[in-house]
């Protein structure tokens, strides 16, 4: 066994190799921890962008539904405008339709006026020649009572 340590002493070459052996462990395992953390870097990155993602997703999910929402309540909107419009242009006519209708009322107001002055000055006419007519029938009435009285002898002379 001495000569092996002896040979195992002596031995450069050996010494290379294992110093060899060595470097190349040391080289390989600085390796496998540098891409050790990179992959766990990597991995944590991957999974924040999988969250990120889920994320993303969840928020687009609610961007869609409000954009149906909205997409309904523009259609419904719109719908109502149309009936709007259509209640304007109602209005519109029925506006012209009353302002004519007030134009006609105005018209035979004025007609009407014109009328009970004019049957107003014709009932005083009649009136008054109603009144002439009773003043003159009552003279009439004295006079032929007078005259019917007259030849009776009855008048004193």
């Amino acid at each position: 066994m001495e000569e092996l340590v002896a040979d195992f002493e002596l031995n450069t070459e050996f010494f290379l190799v294992l110093g060899l052996f060595f470097t190349i462990t040391l080289i390989i395992t600085i390796v496998i921890v540098f891409f050790m953390t990179k992959v766990e870097t990597l991995s944590a990155f991957l999974l924040q962008a999988k969250e990120m993602d889920e994320e993303k997703t969840t928020r687009i999910l609610a961007l869609e539904r409000a954009l149906k929402e909205e997409k309904t309540v523009v259609l419904r909107l719109e719908k109502e405008l149309v009936r709007l419009r259509e209640a304007q242009a109602k209005i519109e006519i029925l506006s012209e339709h009353i302002d004519h209708l007030k134009n006609d009322l105005a018209l035979q107001v004025r007609e009407h006026r014109l009328f009970s002055l004019h049957q107003e000055k014709r009932y005083a006419k009649l009136k008054e020649h109603y009144d002439l007519l009773v003043k003159e029938n009552g003279q009439l009435k004295r006079r032929l009572g007078e005259l019917t009285v007259a030849p009776l002898g009855l008048v004193n002379t």
